[in-house]
């Protein structure tokens, strides 16, 4: 007979658990006669968690919500997985700051001190008042500097914090204006009525001159056009030519008052184009010592073409030199 209409004869009928997920799962069995299991074989089966069962071959199903996993920062054993100074607070815990209690930023929550601990200044408290001020000027006692305070003197001093009545207003005082003769510049306080004044020298000129004079005749020659105020005027030249050649000189006059104030400026004295012209190149074959403008036409060529000793010869001695000569690399 087959009393369960599934297909199998009665008495070929297996009874036990056919549940796949069941701990007691019997692949044989043909009727499940209600046994199975499903707590038995349960258990935690990841690696990770501290309870982990991968080991007992009876935990054949796992259940996450069995699992049980450290705290953050701590092994299985509650030990601080990184805890640098070993001091049983794990490094992620740590509160850094001042542990000296006698520091003006003590942390009583701190558990590592970060080395900023401040501390109050000499002779003050935490808040940076004085411990000791007898006269109530923000200045400590036993720091107070005495000497003179007062600005307008000639022996304020900057550091004093108390004057002590030395005060002195003559021995510094003197005409301190920079326009005046007598101007002292080591006068601390000024008396007007000490100054004597006296006009600078004013020098007026061309700034650019171009000249046809002889330029043997230039630096005796004074090409101001006024020099008040002036007692003593000299200047010094400095040559030099143009970039197209012309002669050059650069004045620089220097004028004394009678007080002995000085002014100085400058005078650029240019060849004009009457001047003579040619090759100012004392090294040239055709330097022209007449010129004073430069042309550009010198020529730098012997005149007489193998004349290496310049005697309008050419001769052995050119050979010579032309053989002592053979072979150097030319610049």
């Amino acid at each position: 007979g087959d009393s369960d209409n599934d297909g199998i004869c009665d008495v070929d009928e297996v009874s036990g658990c056919d549940a796949p997920l069941a701990c007691n799962y019997d692949a044989a069995v043909t009727e499940n006669d209600g046994s199975c299991d499903f707590t038995s074989c349960i258990g935690c089966l990841e690696s990770a968690a501290c309870n982990y069962q991968g080991g007992d071959p009876s935990i054949t199903l796992n259940e996450p919500i069995q699992c049980i996993y450290p705290e953050e920062g701590l092994d299985c054993d509650g030990e601080c997985l990184a805890d640098a100074d070993q001091d049983g607070i794990c490094d992620d815990d740590e509160i850094g700051g001042c542990q000296d209690e006698s520091a003006c930023n003590y942390n009583p929550a701190a558990t590592d001190s970060d080395g900023t601990c401040a501390y109050p200044a000499t002779y003050q408290d935490c808040y940076g008042d004085c411990l000791i001020d007898e006269d109530n000027d923000g200045v400590c006692d036993q720091e107070e500097v005495f000497g003179c305070t007062t600005v307008l003197s000639c022996n304020y001093d900057p550091t004093a914090t108390e004057n002590d009545g030395s005060c002195d207003f003559e021995s510094c005082t003197d005409c301190i204006d920079p326009t005046a003769c007598n101007y002292n510049p080591e006068a601390l306080l000024s008396d007007n009525l000490l100054c004597l004044y006296e006009t600078n020298p004013e020098l007026v000129f061309d700034a650019v001159l171009e000249l046809s004079d002889n330029i043997v005749d230039w630096p005796s020659n004074n090409y101001l056009t006024s020099s008040d105020g002036a007692e003593e005027v000299s200047f010094v030249d400095y040559t030099s030519r143009l970039n197209d050649g012309r002669y050059s000189v650069t004045r620089i006059y220097t004028a004394t008052s009678l007080c002995g104030s000085v002014e100085a400026a400058g005078q650029l004295l240019i060849g004009a184009e009457d001047q003579p012209a040619g090759c100012t190149h004392s090294d040239a074959t055709n330097y022209d010592p007449t010129a004073v403008n430069d042309d550009g036409s010198c020529d730098f060529l012997p005149a007489c073409l193998g004349d290496l000793n310049a005697d309008a010869i050419v001769g052995a001695t050119d050979l010579l030199i032309m053989l002592s000569l053979f072979g150097l690399p030319c610049n």
